[in-house]
């Protein structure tokens, strides 16, 4: 009988996972499951932006799409400038950062040869969310049952919480000046908000920066104001190279073990062993600031911890992550997901006249629900038209699951959310997902974001590349996953 795999999510990690079990060569039946009507599948969020001035944020010699295949990207982008389907510029330079959407444009189009190459498998394209997922197969918002005999979560990242403030509750209900998710607007956001609007940002990060430079592309002219906790910008990336890594022995405090997924996931890290996590991380973001003081390449700093983070991370407590979470993650992250060459002197230029407001919202006001929002912050008070949601995706399954599936995943203890909340607990080594007597699931997988209750490192395309190999691999190698025949 044909194995059926349903796959939640029609971006990014569905499609390194739709190229993966086609290349394993067994015949299925797949289901793809996108809940955005107009989405471009395989683009996701991130790499569906039409945009030229939304770039990828490394180079594109390390964005190959196939964990085995480094130059994969690379002969593809070589292919369509000598046939003259892109710009010259984009298929010269190997450390070229080029245009998200043309990397969802390659994903799309690999997916499509592999296909071509193994018409026994069929992968079905269904329009609609998934509200439920068990041993059965998934069932749709409208009732609609699909039986699979395998369940994979590529749900990509989730739309940022909302906020909260003393008055948010009865703002968020009755504004109709307020987008919650930049990105489902970003392609016609000039349409959306009126080029003299007054826009005020919630968030200074990545989000942040895509919408600032869509504003400034689209040739808007109302005020903008920039609102964070922390004051702090993406940190740039290297303009020629990716930095080389180098040992990082004198900065980790132990001897990580070879392999961490015998760790138990109960919260209690390595057994027997304290992190100073506070010594680390200092030491860490003093090496950052301190070589880029000197002019060096500073980006060596932060990259030499990524091979060893996620392993960090599972030998972490959950005190000790919370430790990094609520003192350096902010400091760490604008150093770890940078932006491309040359973005920063264009936000930079653009914040010349874009004030940056730095403190806590105490409320956001209205008279009237189309009106003018007045924002308190506990720093400082100003009027805007507009007000965008840009402070990251939600991650924090434990209080508010972001969907009606992974409310009824935890609730029937399919999933179980990271100790902190970051995530959910998954198997590192196959990406199934964890019960909470932390046994793994026969049959539901997972990939990227999800699984950053137990990789923090699960976001760039190179994690989510090997996460969709692992992936394929136990599910070609499991047979029937939940023993049906």
């Amino acid at each position: 009988m044909v194995r059926k795999v349903a796959i939640i999510g029609g971006g990014i990690s569905a499609g390194a996972l739709v190229i993966q079990l086609l290349r394993g060569g067994e015949e299925m039946e797949i289901h793809v499951f996108e809940k955005e009507e107009g989405r471009r599948m395989w683009a996701g969020v991130a790499y569906g932006t039409p945009a030229d001035w939304h770039l990828i944020n490394i180079p594109s010699y390390a964005m190959s799409i196939i964990e085995d295949d480094a130059d994969h990207l690379s002969r593809w982008l070589e292919r369509k400038r000598a046939a003259g389907k892109i710009d010259a510029k984009w298929g010269t330079d190997k450390a070229m950062h080029i245009p998200r959407g043309m990397f969802g444009e390659y994903v799309g189009e690999t997916i499509e040869e592999e296909m071509a190459k193994h018409p026994a498998t069929k992968v079905n394209i269904v329009r609609g969310e998934v509200t439920v997922a068990n041993e059965s197969g998934i069932i749709l918002e409208d009732g609609t049952m699909i039986a699979a005999d395998v369940v994979v979560l590529c749900s990509g990242n989730f739309s940022p919480s909302n906020v909260k403030f003393h008055n948010s509750e009865h703002f968020y209900s009755t504004t109709k000046r307020y987008l919650q998710n930049p990105w489902k607007h970003l392609s016609n956001l000039h349409e959306v908000i009126p080029p003299t609007a007054r826009v005020g940002i919630i968030g200074s990060r990545l989000t942040a920066v895509d919408v600032l430079l869509t504003l400034a592309n689209t040739n808007h002219e109302g005020e903008i104001h920039l609102m964070s906790r922390t004051g702090l910008l993406p940190k740039s990336n290297h303009a020629e190279f990716l930095p080389p890594l180098r040992d990082v022995t004198d900065i980790v405090p132990i001897t990580l073990p070879e392999d961490v997924s015998d760790i138990k996931q109960d919260g209690a890290g390595l057994p027997g062993v304290s992190i100073d996590v506070d010594k680390l991380f200092t030491t860490l973001i003093d090496n950052c600031k301190r070589v880029e003081a000197e002019g060096g390449v500073w980006q060596t700093e932060i990259d030499s911890m990524r091979p060893v983070f996620n392993k960090l991370w599972m030998c972490m407590s959950t005190e000790e992550r919370g430790v990094f979470l609520s003192k350096f993650r902010d400091e760490f992250e604008i150093r770890r997901h940078r932006v491309a060459p040359g973005i920063m002197e264009a936000i930079e230029k653009i914040l010349e006249k874009a004030p940056h407001h730095v403190g806590h919202i105490k409320s956001m006001t209205q008279e009237d629900p189309c009106g003018p929002v007045k924002i308190e912050l506990d720093t400082s008070s100003f009027e805007v038209d507009w007000v965008i949601n840009c402070t990251g995706p939600q991650l924090d399954f434990r209080h508010t699951p972001p969907s009606a599936l992974f409310t009824q995943l935890i609730t029937t203890s399919l999933a179980t959310p990271e100790q902190t909340g970051i995530g959910l607990l998954v198997d590192t080594t196959t990406g199934q997902l964890l019960s909470p007597d932390l046994a793994p699931s026969p049959y539901i997988y997972a990939i990227g974001p999800v699984r950053k209750g137990s990789e923090w490192e699960t976001i760039a395309v190179k994690d989510i590349r090997k996460q969709a190999q692992g992936v394929a691999q136990a599910i070609l190698s499991s047979g029937k996953a939940n023993g049906k025949q």
